[in-house]
């Protein structure tokens, strides 16, 4: 889920002093945090914002603007603690209650960030990003008509907020209703075509329903708006992999991990290029660091397996079949004959050494 509203805090920040505001003690101090938030020092306006509340406690719009600091460094108790005092400090503040709610859904709680939406909204009823936001929780409690409630008004209020057909969309992948889905993120790429991660949820969608011309297309647009995303060049990989083009997928792979060496799937995924192209060492490597990363991946055991199978390493072979087969019991029809024959190759060593 991608939360639409984030840069909203600096327009508030800046822009929300009352009239009053101005006579206060510690003007000044809060006029030059704002400056600060603007140029993103935050720490830097915390300390500006805390001489404006030594000088004048009862200080709302400087609890409220710390309170936007403190989020956007990540420090969300503080966060909540500046959020409920300006609320109490000022009750009728539908941004306060708005923000905290926002605190709330990047801790993961989506209850308190719905209750905190729903009654900023109750004081700015159409404010669509709140609206859009509060369908985002609902969608992470699986919440599912009440999103969709959400998201669709929020396209009522304005027809062109593009991430709320990206939101409708997320629903219907997550009911397994794919062509929905991709009919709603596909008005969404519509209305914002330079959006890279559009293109990238297009991708997975197109790819589950099996249209790999469509997925693949999705990818080079993905890699197109935003190049230096290597999540993207691993997704286009598994789809050359798929079609057999080894080589080209290993030109990704390498891309992707240049762009970020912890990419642990890169490595399977390479691990399973090299394979193809018979380069068993390689493919070694890679699918056991790999595995160093996450020892409960059927593909990797599987691939591993097959690696020792081909260069004669029958005992390794079937330890590591058996575990793929373990894993995912669907693989059960397609290695089991490479389990009995490497299961053979190893009886008859052994009978030859008798």
């Amino acid at each position: 889920m991608k939360r639409f509203n984030a840069y909203v805090f600096i327009v508030v920040m800046v822009f929300s002093l009352t009239g009053t505001a101005f006579s206060q003690k510690g003007i000044f101090f809060l006029e030059v945090g704002n400056r600060k938030m603007m140029d993103s020092r935050y720490q830097e306006a915390i300390t500006n914002f805390d001489k404006a509340i030594e000088l004048n406690a009862e200080f709302t719009e400087a609890y409220f603007n710390r309170g936007c600091a403190y989020l956007e460094l990540g420090f969300h108790g503080y966060a909540i603690q500046d959020f409920s005092k300006s609320i109490e400090l000022d009750p009728t503040d539908a941004a306060a209650y708005i923000n905290r709610g926002n605190v709330y859904y990047e801790m993961f709680d989506y209850k308190n960030a719905i209750a905190d939406f729903s009654k900023g909204l109750e004081l700015q009823p159409d404010d669509v990003d709140a609206i859009y936001d509060r369908g985002l929780c609902y969608e992470g409690l699986k919440q599912y008509d009440a999103a969709l409630n959400d998201f669709k008004y929020v396209l009522k209020l304005n027809p062109d907020y593009s991430s709320a057909y990206s939101g409708i969309s997320d629903v219907y992948a997550e009911t397994k209703q794919l062509d929905l889905a991709i009919t709603n993120i596909t008005k969404s790429i519509s209305l914002n075509p330079g959006d890279a991660e559009s293109y990238f949820k297009r991708a997975g969608y197109n790819k589950e329903s099996k249209k790999y011309g469509a997925t693949l297309q999705d990818f080079n647009d993905a890699i197109k708006y935003d190049p230096e995303n290597p999540v993207s060049y691993i997704g286009r990989a598994e789809m050359y992999n798929e079609q057999g083009l080894f080589a080209k997928a290993l030109e990704d792979l390498d891309y992707a991990l240049g762009l970020n060496p912890e990419l642990a799937n890169a490595y399977c995924e390479r691990g399973i290029s090299y394979f193809n192209l018979k380069q068993y060492d390689k493919a070694l490597v890679d699918l056991n660091h790999y595995m160093e990363l996450n020892a409960k991946n059927p593909v990797a055991y599987k691939y591993r397996g097959l690696v020792y199978f081909n260069t004669g390493n029958y005992q390794d072979a079937v330890n590591d079949l058996k575990k793929a087969i373990y894993l995912n019991p669907t693989y059960g029809f397609e290695l089991t004959e490479k389990i009995n024959t490497a299961t053979e190759k190893i009886q008859l060593a052994a009978a030859s050494k008798k």
